[in-house]
């Protein structure tokens, strides 16, 4: 078995000879038990402080088959294991192995078997160990709530005379959805404000003293990011910083949406700066209080696969050399796509580290 995941469990041979030691790696918030006879030799979940080590050990062994050469279907296996959040090591009897697929597709699993090749439910070859190809038939198992909000976001494009990638995965689906808590959200959107502030403020060419926004919004150094710390440090900053962070008004808006303080319309062109930064400055109290939540995962789900997709159309356009099509902002897009994976914890990464692939 590949190094990387011996590390996992050191699992007692199985009590038959024939049964076969499978790890499984499962991204459902709750996952069923395994009710097929088996022998569980470990099991751990995203509590366990080495998890996260470990599958990202898993996912440079996958990145590394074949010379590394990157596909769709390797990029949905690596983005898999980083979803993890539940792992099982068991030996079971090749008689049983009906019921394992029919339980590694309940619990969106993905398999590893001891010949380190990386299979689906029904053990059909996603990544060879031997040189990273796929059986023709193999399937990154997705949630089905998940499949069905990429066909009503693509339905939803179509009737705009858009059309993305059939091939982009879908987003996650509620039931592996970890979102930040409402007070990390309102802080981060009290943060894109005070930096939205001071660019826009130093771009006009009357500069916003850091001292006032620390006063208009209490306790500003704490939830500032590094890079937002050094922006505002900054006497002069250079021209990109002002405009990257003047569109932060763009991810404030969406954080606001999300909070349900704001609507949040089809990205075709900037939100209005002074009605958007109004709309945290005015419930500033209430939003540092406890009385805003955050909208329902479904809600955002939807508006994470939209942008997502929207995203992939922005930089196709760029790839192919053709203007974008009409009625998309694609720095409107850009910041929300940021905003929503952030809010959805994508490779739990801080806000500076948080990363928009298509």
């Amino acid at each position: 078995m590949f190094k990387q995941l011996k590390k996992l469990f050191t699992p007692r041979p199985p009590a038959d000879h024939d049964e076969m030691l499978v790890n499984a790696y499962c991204t459902l918030a709750t996952v069923p038990e395994p009710p097929f006879v088996h022998h569980l030799h470990g099991r751990r979940d995203s509590t366990d402080p080495e998890m996260r080590q470990e599958l990202d050990g898993f996912v440079r062994y996958v990145q590394s088959l074949g010379g590394g050469k990157m596909t769709s279907t390797r990029y949905q296996v690596m983005r898999h294991a980083q979803r993890t959040r539940h792992q099982f090591a068991f030996s079971v009897s090749p008689r049983d192995a009906g019921g394992l697929a029919e339980w590694a597709l309940q619990a969106n699993a993905l398999l590893v078997l001891p010949d380190g090749q990386v299979r689906d439910p029904q053990r059909k070859v996603l990544v060879s160990s031997a040189d990273g190809s796929a059986e023709a038939d193999a399937v990154v198992p997705f949630p089905a709530a998940a499949l069905q909000r990429k066909a009503a976001t693509e339905a939803l494009l179509a009737a705009r005379g858009l059309q993305a990638s059939s091939h982009l995965p879908p987003v996650v689906a509620e039931s592996e959805l970890r979102l930040r808590p409402a007070a990390e959200a309102r802080q981060r959107a009290v943060a894109l404000l005070a930096v939205a502030l001071r660019a826009e403020s130093l771009a006009a060419g009357k500069p916003l003293p850091v001292a006032e926004l620390e006063q208009k919004l209490p306790g500003l150094r704490r939830v500032l990011s590094p890079q937002e710390t050094a922006f505002l440090q900054e006497e002069q900053p250079t021209p990109a910083d002002l405009t990257r962070f003047s569109w932060r008004y763009e991810s404030l808006l969406t954080l606001e949406w999300a909070l349900g303080l704001a609507e949040l319309p089809w990205p075709d062109g900037p939100c209005d700066a002074t009605t958007t930064s109004r709309t945290l400055l005015e419930r500033a109290e209430e939003v540092v209080g406890t009385k805003v939540r955050l909208r329902a995962g479904t809600e955002i789900l939807d508006a994470l696969d939209l942008h997502y997709r929207l995203q992939w159309l922005v930089r196709q356009s760029r790839l192919d050399g053709k203007p974008l099509p009409a009625g998309l902002d694609a720095g409107v897009i850009s910041e929300r796509h940021h905003a929503l994976n952030w809010l959805s914890c994508f490779e739990d990464s801080d806000w500076d580290d948080t990363d928009t692939p298509t």
